[in-house]
């Protein structure tokens, strides 16, 4: 064999030198490298990309997209959910907010805490079940009012944009959000934006205005009125009465620690026969003498009470309903066999008598009052006792009010001095937040009904349609000054009365079938993203 194919014999197959070779498999393995790099970059933008998925895109959009309630036709979000939710959860806040603490833990989630623990019950379940059920219920009505062509109007529409509009001016100056879908985020749940909120928005709207529009249809005739009347005269007629409450412990008398509980028994016994001989004393002494009944209330009173009872006007219920009335002495005072002057006592269960003086009795055949107000309020901020809370007004708080009223009073005077004037004063000054919106309106208000200076001024007979007048009121009940307008005489009392209560029988049978129409169905795949686990404690 030639030297020269011995050396083709020693190179590779394809004829390449070893050098060659080195340089072949170099290239191979940076290949791969390269191959191997762009892998697992590809794999790092992939799970960058799925973990904002998940951690930003996905809990903001899947609550806009996942169904969490089914009503009827329609496939409620878990976004739109949270607002039905959460608003439940809010008017629940407030509305029990002074004991809260006695129902709930506030430092736990609603979803790790019991509502009705025998069924398995939590809060979160309770509050899920209310908000399905009011969501069902404006839908309803929804449906309907679209379906009578009665859907959002323009105006309504207009007032719905003002609405969000002024939420994100007083917004704009809180640095506790980014924007408004960060505050209704915050405020509702994740997902919870804008669009989700109007749409929100436009049911409760449209829903509403068909159940007033509804409610406003119902009249009655002269007719109807008398009849409901003859059915039932004790629940139109009201009546006066004296009462008072004689305890049995006005009348216990201190035991020993070590008192056995025959011996508890024995003296609870005897306070109770103390006090039910007291009460009959008392109810005999002032038969016919309204003067002598207020007396023995004052001479009666338990210690710290005294003050309360110096006004004559502490033990008188004037023009009370049969349904108002007190439950112990009511049939009492409806017997047809009453007269003015009669005193009765009753037993209240085991703890003591009341004592009723009857004063009379009222057909509530009157003329009603329409006006308009304007409440400037004040707050106790001045602690009288000493005990460490604030009991009382001061002077110069007083002064600010008066301050302030007189300067709308003189606003008013300055401008047209009309009823329309007046409103729209109201409507941006008074502190009166039940009729703020209707620029102050109160119609057909009844005798006793508001605050003792302001019900003397409505109902004095020389009372002319336009008078108005500065009014101070500290009954200890929504303390303050007002301006009150008389537009004039209202619906007489009586017939007031049971159309009142015609229509609002008329109105929940017709609301009832609403909240009847449709059988709402929660969503499972959806609930996981409404905000069951808020807590009512401090910053959650």
């Amino acid at each position: 064999m030639s030297a020269s194919r011995e050396k083709k014999k020693r190179q590779s197959p394809e004829g390449l030198s070893r050098k060659q070779q080195a340089a072949q498999e170099a290239a191979k393995k940076e290949k791969k490298y390269k191959l191997t790099a762009a892998v697992v970059s590809i794999a790092v933008v992939v799970f960058i990309a799925f973990s904002l998925y998940i951690g930003l895109y996905l809990p903001r959009h899947a609550p806009r997209t996942k169904a969490a309630l089914e009503i009827g036709e329609h496939k409620i979000t878990a976004a739109e959910m949270n607002f039905y939710y959460m608003d439940g959860v809010y008017a629940f806040l407030n509305q029990n907010s002074s004991f809260l603490s006695y129902l709930l833990d506030t430092s736990v989630p609603l979803d790790q805490q019991y509502y009705d623990e025998e069924n398995g019950v939590t809060w979160a379940d309770y509050f899920l079940d209310e908000a399905a059920k009011t969501a069902a219920t404006y839908y309803a009505m929804y449906d309907d009012a679209v379906a009578a062509g009665q859907g959002l109007t323009e105006e309504q529409s207009a007032s719905i944009d003002a609405d969000l509009e002024s939420m994100k001016e007083t917004l704009s100056t809180n640095d506790a959000y980014t924007g408004f879908n960060n505050y209704l985020e915050q405020s509702y749940g994740k997902g919870c934006d804008e669009a989700t909120y109007r749409h929100y928005l436009e049911v409760q709207t449209v829903a509403e205005a068909w159940s007033t529009a509804y409610e406003d249809s119902l009249t009655y005739s002269d007719e109807e009125v008398e009849s409901a009347y003859q059915a039932d005269p004790n629940r139109y007629t009201s009546v006066t009465y004296r009462s008072f409450y004689m305890s049995k412990s006005y009348f216990e008398e201190e035991l020993a620690d070590d008192a056995t509980e025959e011996e508890q028994a024995a003296a609870d016994a005897a306070a109770l026969e103390a006090a039910k001989a007291q009460a009959e004393a008392m109810a005999e002494a002032c038969k016919g003498d309204e003067a002598a009944f207020a007396q023995w209330a004052r001479d009666n009173a338990p210690e710290g009470s005294q003050d309360t009872y110096a006004d004559d006007d502490t033990t008188l219920s004037r023009e009370i309903s049969y349904e108002n009335a007190s439950s112990y002495g009511r049939d009492w005072f409806y017997d047809s066999a009453r007269q003015p002057g009669d005193t009765a006592c009753f037993a209240a269960g085991e703890t003591g008598y009341y004592v009723y003086y009857f004063v009379g009795t009222g057909d509530n055949r009157y003329d009603t009052a329409n006006i308009r107000r304007i409440y400037v309020g004040v707050t106790n901020d001045t602690d009288a006792d000493g005990d460490g809370s604030n009991d009382s007004v001061s002077d110069a708080l007083w002064a600010s009010a008066e301050e302030r009223a007189r300067g709308l009073m003189e606003e008013w005077e300055s401008g047209e001095k009309t009823e329309d004037s007046f409103a729209n004063i109201a409507s941006v000054n008074s502190a009166d937040m039940t009729s703020t919106s209707s620029g102050g309106l109160l119609e057909n208000v009844a005798h006793y009904d508001l605050e003792d200076p302001v019900n003397d001024w409505i109902f004095d007979e020389v009372r002319e349609s336009g008078d108005c007048e500065l009014i101070k009121s500290e009954t200890g009940y929504q303390d303050g000054w007002y301006l009150v307008y008389y537009i004039g005489p209202g619906e007489d009392r009586r017939d007031n009365m049971i159309r009142s209560d015609l229509k609002e029988d008329d109105y929940t049978v017709w609301y009832t079938g609403y909240q009847e129409k449709y059988e709402p169905v929660l969503l499972e795949g959806g609930l996981k993203y409404v905000n069951t686990d808020v807590m009512f404690g401090s910053g959650s």
